[in-house]
């Protein structure tokens, strides 16, 4: 049996094929269902060709979490081979797939399989399994790996900027029940949440034409006298995404560490036009994801 740790992840956490082979990763795909059609995510699946099939047939988006059975397969896959299995994954309070992960490891019982709520959203989960994957490569010990996480984790803060309330329904753990939905051809309005520690929480509906000051404020709120190093993700609406940027250095103590697409579920949760933006006083935080980054706009 090997000591290697082995790291097992799914693919909300937007990881290239490089980034999986370099740390030999275990990636296990998240479905979408676009009406009667399913795609397993993956590196290869293009955003933006999806984005324009929702907008143009007006159909609500279903993410569909990997099963107990699929992790139960990809453990006992993996778990003869590796003295310890640390699966990360999406924070609980936006989707299931913790919790079918943990299900999954109450069945195999006598392995050494260790599943963690990462707590946080794809913003800041790829360039935390990054900083993780380089510690396991380094044979650093699991508690290590795990406290590393852990801290790590606690210092980030995320937002969303949503525009499909409908999609935020049915993709993620939020609910609201006293909402009066809008059409999917609404694209005036955004809704503004905070997903700090893995829970979505409904700040307010922004109009679109208000979306960057209305956010500089709060960040402005928040800045305090340390510098913010932030990462920005978008769907299709990337001008947004370098709007924000433009202002948020101008105005602010803010380093931009990447602008990049979302993954296409992050974008099934939260609206073909949505941005997310996270953020940490600590630079050491995007330390490996910018040293593994590939694509020169990123």
């Amino acid at each position: 049996m090997g000591k290697t740790i082995k790291i097992v992840t799914d693919s909300s956490s937007n990881l290239t094929t490089a980034d999986i082979e370099q740390f030999g990763l275990m990636v296990i795909p998240v479905r979408i269902q676009i009406g009667k059609e399913a795609f397993k995510e993956n590196a290869n699946l293009n955003l933006t060709s999806i984005a324009y099939k929702i907008n143009s047939e007006k159909n609500v988006p279903k993410v569909v979490s990997p099963s107990v059975d699929e992790f139960f397969k990809t453990y006992s896959l993996v778990y003869p081979r590796f003295n310890n299995i640390l699966s990360i994954h999406l924070a609980s309070g936006i989707s299931d797939i913790f919790k079918e992960a943990k299900n999954a490891q109450a069945l195999l019982y006598d392995a050494h399989i260790n599943v963690v709520d990462s707590t946080l959203t794809e913003v800041g989960l790829k360039p935390l399994l990054l900083k993780i994957a380089t510690l396991a490569m380094n044979q650093a010990p699991e508690h290590v790996i795990i406290s590393t996480m852990q801290q790590a984790a606690s210092r980030f803060s995320s937002f969303v900027i949503a525009s499909h309330y409908r999609f935020i329904q049915m993709n993620t753990n939020f609910h609201k029940r006293s909402f009066v939905f809008p059409s999917l051809a609404d694209q005036r309005n955004r809704y503004l949440f905070s997903s700090t520690q893995g829970n979505l929480y409904l700040i307010e509906k922004v109009p679109q034409t208000q979306v960057v000051e209305k956010f500089l404020k709060i960040m402005g709120s928040i800045q305090k006298q340390k510098p913010l190093y932030m990462r920005i993700q978008y769907a299709l609406d990337k001008e947004l995404a370098f709007a924000l940027a433009d202002m948020l250095v101008t105005k602010l103590d803010v380093i931009i560490k990447g602008i990049d697409e979302m993954s296409v579920s992050s974008m099934c949760r939260f609206g073909t036009q949505a941005v997310t933006i996270g953020f940490s006083e600590d630079e050491n935080f995007f330390e490996e994801y910018v040293s593994n980054k590939t694509d020169p706009e990123e």
